[in-house]
């Protein structure tokens, strides 16, 4: 009895997502800010508050007993008998990718070098050919998701994300549990075009940290005690941390996961016609009322000790009045979003691929120069993804 492809190729697949997320997800996370989130803080909490908000973390080098107890867990996988009907490198495969997943919690090296030291093991010890162990970085669903990462350093490194999420602030910042509902709404907003979490926690994290602090709220890093926490910071974290799963789900491009999940489903046979539309037709109800739930259901579980911050109002305010209009990065970033949303949604009716879309829209990008760090990625991306011998118009079926 020959085995089923389709849990095979999910590994192979999925090794090769998270090889490439995670040397994605440390560089936007270092993305600088141009309208940095602490500023919304006061002077005098300017200095607690800016240490370790989104810090780059410093270089570390291997950790041997960390790595010998990854190769031991895959071996002893790889002692285990294979089941009847399973292919000879089945098992090898399997321990490799369990291997790979205690490498990513013990971390005996950073997340990428765990993961391409799997790819590479597995063609070294020719569990896999070269091939197949990167033959998924020629799949559209994989550049997919690339595309849509690199797209969404434009909301960071514009300012735009920034400025989106200070606005929420102003409008609902009179309480902790407005705040908690500013951030959700504002990350709610921008998600379709920022499949992202670390991506968003970039944004979303410092700006935590900088309302904290005006609360003399801080991380067990700055008060181990944990007790300043409880005022405000504390619910806050908690409160954007749940609310991003719902953001994350309300669209199929707010999350890697969504899109990686849609193409198992196509290739296991169950393919979904009008894919975004789709998705946002069967999630929105749920995710919608997620995100109204989450902020109070945390606010009774975990409240602060501050529940009026009047403050974060006002600063939010004056902030958004010295950044002044929309840049010209800015409005680039809002009419390639605009754009790219309307030809995920509509694109399958005009014979328009969903990863030729996000192609067309870092073209206009490179063609406009955003910014320099931006245009140099994305120069490199659409090099490589033109290499392929052919681009289908339509997602295959």
């Amino acid at each position: 009895m020959s085995p089923a492809p389709y849990p095979i190729a999910g590994m192979k697949a999925t090794l090769v997502l998270v090889a490439i997320s995670a040397c994605l997800a440390p560089t936007a996370a270092a993305v600088p800010h141009r309208a940095s989130a602490p500023s919304l803080v006061k002077r005098s909490t300017l200095v607690a508050a800016k240490d370790g908000a989104g810090a780059v973390a410093p270089r570390r080098s291997a950790n041997p007993g960390a790595l010998a107890a990854t190769v031991g867990i895959g071996l002893a996988v790889r002692a285990l008998p294979a089941p009847a009907g399973t292919t000879p490198g089945a098992m090898s495969l399997l321990a490799i990718f369990i291997a790979t997943i205690a490498g990513l919690v013990l971390e005996p090296l950073p997340t990428g070098g765990v993961c391409f030291l799997a790819l590479t093991t597995a063609v070294i010890t020719k569990t896999l050919s070269f091939k197949e162990a990167f033959g998924a970085f020629t799949n559209e669903v994989i550049w997919l998701i690339v595309l849509a990462v690199f797209f969404s350093r434009g909301f960071v490194s514009s300012g735009l994300g920034n400025r989106v999420a200070t606005f929420f602030v102003s409008k609902f910042g009179g309480s902790s549990l407005g705040l908690g509902y500013g951030l959700a709404i504002s990350e709610a907003l921008i998600a379709p075009a920022m499949p992202s979490t670390t991506a968003r926690a970039s944004i979303y994290v410092p700006l935590v940290n900088a309302l904290a602090a005006q609360a003399d709220s801080y991380p067990l890093d700055k008060d181990p005690t944990g007790v300043s926490a409880g005022r405000l910071g504390g619910f806050l974290s908690q409160c954007h941390l749940q609310t991003s799963v719902h953001s994350s789900a309300a669209t199929m491009t707010s999350a890697a996961q969504n899109l990686l999940g849609m193409k198992i489903a196509a290739e296991m046979g169950y393919p979904v016609p009008g894919a975004f539309g789709t998705w946002l037709l069967a999630a929105c109800v749920p995710a919608a009322v997620g995100m109204i739930v989450m902020p109070a259901l945390v606010h009774y579980l975990h409240p602060p000790s501050v529940k009026a911050t009047p403050g974060a109002c006002e600063d939010a305010a004056e902030r958004l009045a010295a950044l002044g209009p929309l840049s010209r990065d800015e409005r680039l970033v809002v009419g390639t979003m605009l754009g790219t949303v309307l030809l995920w949604v509509f694109g399958e009716q005009v014979g328009v691929a969903l990863t030729l879309t996000l192609t067309l829209t870092l073209t206009l990008n490179l063609t406009l120069t955003l910014t320099l760090t931006l245009t140099l990625t994305l120069t490199l991306t659409l090099t490589l993804t033109l290499t392929r011998s052919a681009w289908p118009l339509r997602p295959p079926r």
